[in-house]
């Protein structure tokens, strides 16, 4: 989905720590119907982080829509600014049961980034009674001078070598489980087997689905930059596969 960003009005954002953000300048846009979004502009920050939504919500995992603004012919990424975000953290996931909804959440984000490489501190929220995850504009082995080199070469390879080679199957999973301190086998199995349920969701996404993505994609971007997330994830899945019928 591309929207037109002519009639979208910005301000600077700030968060509720005060912070602008680590990773470019973020903004608040707002419609004519009052409807707000978090805006990020930065090159590789607008790609990782409409693949990576629009990915997470295939999956079942908790988390906010993401479209493509073009604004005045410059491409942003707005993400869906939740009013009732309240941030979280691990602490207030330690006294919860282990068949807790909010830690099947939890693991999903673990397996999330893992199959994506999302590399920063944990982003959680409670909103809409579930356990959000965002920002994950550190992913893909993606960032504004490597996407800027892929673009200039032409080429994705060495990019997409790092991400194929980076991949981890479990690791977000044993790390998960020891944040969590669980400590019985009943409660680490249930653990294990959210985290594994995402696998198969990521498996099973309808390719329609992931053709909507790559045409968004397509449309705006630089033919390199829609091969390099579609490559990824097509190997992605493969691998997978692969794995399953060892």
């Amino acid at each position: 989905m591309i929207v037109n960003g002519k009639g979208l009005k910005y301000w600077s954002y700030k968060d509720s720590r005060g912070h602008i953000g680590e990773s470019g300048q973020l903004y608040i846009a707002k419609d004519g119907n009052g409807r707000s979004c978090l805006v990020k502009t930065q090159p590789a920050d607008v790609t990782n982080e409409f693949v990576a939504h629009r990915l997470a919500k295939l999956m079942g995992v908790p988390t906010s829509n993401a479209f493509l603004i073009d604004n005045n012919g410059n491409i942003e990424v707005g993400i869906t600014y939740e009013k009732d975000f309240k941030r979280a953290s691990v602490q207030d996931l330690l006294l919860l049961s282990d068949e807790n909804q909010f830690l099947v959440d939890f693991m999903a984000y673990m397996a999330l980034m893992d199959l994506l490489l999302i590399d920063d501190n944990l982003q959680l929220a409670f909103s809409h009674g579930k356990l959000y995850s965002f920002d994950y504009a550190i992913s893909f082995c993606m960032d504004d001078l490597t996407y800027g080199a892929m673009c200039i070469v032409n080429d994705h390879q060495l990019l997409f070598d790092r991400f194929r080679s980076n991949f981890q199957f479990g690791r977000r999973c044993v790390e998960a489980i020891n944040l969590l301190e669980r400590k019985s086998e009943a409660g680490k199995r249930i653990l294990q087997e959210a985290y594994i349920d995402t696998y198969v969701r990521f498996l099973h996404i309808n390719p329609e689905k992931l053709r909507l993505i790559w045409n968004d994609l397509y449309a705006v971007f630089p033919p390199v930059v829609a091969d390099f997330y579609r490559t990824c994830i097509e190997d992605r899945m493969k691998a997978l596969n692969s794995m399953i019928d060892l």
